[in-house]
């Protein structure tokens, strides 16, 4: 999934493209040479920062979500983004959202996180999260995405600045603010929700602690590779700038233990007509294609 996303950063991300790579990894090993292991990300100046062992035990892979707050920021932009991405389009105006240094954006979540785990009223929860958090409930007036598509209209309509967290950026001020008090408002939330998307929840503490400014990125910044998404937001479908394939039919876990793998998975679907398959066929295409003639490039250059 890194090479993957370093080669669409690289080839796809305009203004960003020459961005500082930094990847948290973690897993319960002796940390190795990832430089010596996987030669071929070289070109990209990945910075592979290891996850404590003790830490990656306890919390296992968010770990490594953890750890990407662990330094202080140096950058003026800071982007926060899962692996399983792939920049499809410049990122140029992305200042745009973000006009003050205490500024942070990011996608709303497409479902609130009570309704989406099954396990709660978010009128009701939500504020007590915070208010379990020592915070007043900030206003509700982000529209959620997928309200009336993904969940029922009968639900919350709106919500706080509450981010899927595979896309997420900020001025270095605000990030750096985030980075104070993250850890302790992932555990707040954690504790309060026993859910996988108490770091999404605690990130939204945090903003709200900080009185950061906070904007509401377009679907394209964070678009799922999903019937849904494309059924019901067809404007951002033709803009895809981030491409987020958390869910099948191509599989994060299964088909991207090698560029073969996606090579594999993409020849496999020359002519499909499932309209999910199309999209992630491009859209890997488009990324492959950028990596082979990066490796034809190299291999000229050390024959010359």
């Amino acid at each position: 999934m890194v090479h993957m996303l370093a080669e669409s950063v690289r080839s796809f991300a305009g203004l960003f493209a020459d961005a500082r790579i930094v990847v948290s990894i973690g897993e319960d090993i002796e940390p190795f040479d990832i430089d010596l292991a996987r030669p071929e990300l070289e070109p990209f100046s990945i910075e592979w920062r290891w996850t404590d062992r003790d830490q990656f035990r306890r919390h296992s892979y968010f770990a490594t979500g953890l750890d990407r707050w662990a330094v202080p920021f140096e950058c003026d932009y800071v982007l926060m983004a899962d692996a399983d991405i792939l920049i499809l389009g410049p990122l140029n105006d992305l200042a745009t959202f973000l006009p003050t240094p205490r500024s942070v954006a990011g996608v709303i979540a497409t479902k609130p996180p009570f309704t989406a785990r099954g396990n709660g009223d978010d009128e009701t929860r939500w504020p007590e999260l915070y208010r379990a958090a020592g915070l007043t409930p900030p206003p509700f007036d982000f529209p959620i995405p997928g309200h009336g598509t993904h969940y029922p209209t009968s639900g919350i309509a709106t919500g706080p600045a509450y981010y899927n967290f595979g896309f997420v950026i900020g001025r270095n001020e605000a990030m750096n603010a985030i980075r104070e008090t993250f850890h302790s408002d992932y555990l707040v939330a954690h504790d309060f929700m026993q859910s996988i998307l108490a770091a999404q929840a605690g990130l939204g503490l945090s903003i709200t602690r900080h009185r950061l400014d906070a904007a509401a990125l377009p679907l394209r910044y964070n678009f799922w590779s999903q019937a849904k998404y494309l059924a019901n937001f067809p404007e951002e479908a033709d803009d895809i700038r981030v491409l987020h394939y958390l869910n099948g039919p191509f599989r994060k876990h299964g088909d991207t233990d090698s560029i073969g793998d996606v090579e594999a998975w993409v020849a496999a679907r020359p002519d499909t007509s499932d309209p999910v398959e199309r999209l992630l066929v491009g859209a890997l295409g488009k990324v492959l294609s950028r990596i082979e003639a990066r490796t034809q490039r190299e291999g000229a250059a050390l024959d010359g």
